[in-house]
């Protein structure tokens, strides 16, 4: 029988904003190249502090089981199939990170409304040098907000005797921004969260986090899974189209074609 995960809600409020975080949004220079001292510091804390007190960050979170998924002709190289569902996760940076874990968990977080968002803009922006900063107000909050999702992950985690590796997001290394859909229709984010996506996977407000997490069993940290002693070995769909699950990280390795039966 499969485990069915509920979808957890997560409170993401934030209290404050840190000149850091909103400095390091911004490329990790001051936009004015450093000029201002400590008027320009209170500015930006200004802006950071009307963010937090309008904007509301919400995230969800949902844990699935993974199998690697391989079968051809629709699958010619492994990726990942979500147990109970139609999700398959495509793409080299997913595969290296789900093939060993114990549970995938999506993850969503968002700040609020896009009219929220908009009349913070009309109400504080005189400048481009206010756009920009309320730009990295903005973007310091949703990655605040999706840490808070995290702890929240990684406690669960703990209470199952497991460890969790970092977020992957859709569009880092190989994984499509098309996975966001999954991702949205899974948590059922725009229900929940108000957040939809438009036509090209943008999401609809326009901050918004989208990733995927492993938890992985501490027992088996550092294994190296091979053919030789694995049960499924003589009828494995994989190696039936000349791959394995274990390839080293940074390529598909091509394993031999099985012998003929």
């Amino acid at each position: 029988m499969v485990q069915q995960h509920p979808i957890i809600e997560v409170d993401c409020t934030l209290d404050h904003l840190e000149y850091g975080d909103v400095l390091a949004a911004l490329g990790g220079t001051d936009e004015q190249g450093g000029q201002g001292g400590a008027e320009r510091e209170a500015h930006v804390a200004y802006l950071a502090d009307e963010c937090v007190k309008v904007l509301k960050p919400r995230g969800a979170y949902k844990i699935f089981n993974p199998a690697i998924c391989t079968l051809p002709p629709a699958y010619t190289e492994p990726a990942i199939k979500l147990v109970g569902t139609m999700m398959v996760l495509k793409g080299q940076a997913i595969y290296e990170r789900m093939r060993r874990a114990t549970h995938c968990t999506l993850l969503a977080v968002t700040l609020g409304s896009q009219a929220e968002q908009e009349a913070l803009c009309q109400r504080l922006c005189y400048t481009e040098a206010d756009k920009a900063i309320l730009d990295a107000c903005l973007a310091a909050m949703i990655e605040r907000a999706a840490d808070r999702v995290m702890a929240d992950i990684i406690r669960m985690a703990l209470e199952k005797g497991l460890y969790t590796d970092e977020r992957l997001s859709p569009g880092d290394a190989d994984f499509p921004l098309e996975v966001r859909d999954g991702i949205s229709f899974y948590l059922q984010a725009e229900k929940r969260l108000g957040l939809g996506l438009g036509p090209g996977h943008e999401p609809q407000p326009s901050y918004a986090a989208f990733s995927a997490v492993g938890m992985y069993d501490k027992s088996h940290a550092g294994r190296r899974r091979g053919c030789g002693r694995c049960k499924y070995r003589d009828f494995c769909s994989i190696r039936a189209i000349g791959m394995n699950c274990h390839g080293g990280k940074g390529s598909f390795k091509q394993a031999d074609a099985p012998p003929a039966v």
